[in-house]
């Protein structure tokens, strides 16, 4: 195979990966963050502890999609300044790789406001299932005097 060839191969395969997992990782993020914000999966309420795990998840998988996206922008950023003779190529590799950039400034972004409304519907779950939790209490004291 010709290196010319080659060279017009990495850029859009490394692309095509990275988004590839950018778009999967949005898929579970965003799955993630209905079930916390909604408080339930599918008919079944889900407790404040399970919406806390679930936030860890958003952050795991968000986490590793701006690591994958910036390690394919390296990649890209290195072929458009490394490749022989530059040209179209070279400008491909660059747009590419600050695409890859800016999927993960974006993920990054939203992450910050899916977190912020995610705390504050943990932490309405968490007083809901205390004040249900002391009413508990005082309906089995009240049964037992």
């Amino acid at each position: 195979m010709d290196n010319s060839v080659l060279f017009q191969l990495i850029p859009i395969g490394t692309f095509w990966a990275a988004a590839n997992v950018l778009l999967t990782a949005a898929k579970s993020v965003n799955e993630f963050r209905d079930t916390v914000l909604l408080g339930k999966i599918k008919d079944e309420k889900i407790t404040a502890e399970h919406m806390k795990i679930m936030r860890l998840d958003y952050r795991l998988v968000a986490g590793a999609a701006v690591v994958a996206s910036w390690a394919s922008a390296v990649i890209l950023f290195w072929g458009a300044f490394n490749l022989p003779g530059g040209g179209w190529l070279g400008v491909l590799w660059f747009v590419l790789a600050l695409a890859m950039v800016w999927f993960g400034v974006g993920f990054i972004w939203c992450g910050v406001y899916d977190l912020r409304a995610m705390r504050t519907r943990i932490e309405e779950a968490t007083k809901a299932e205390s004040s249900q939790a002391k009413a508990g209490e005082g309906s089995n004291q009240a049964a037992s005097s």
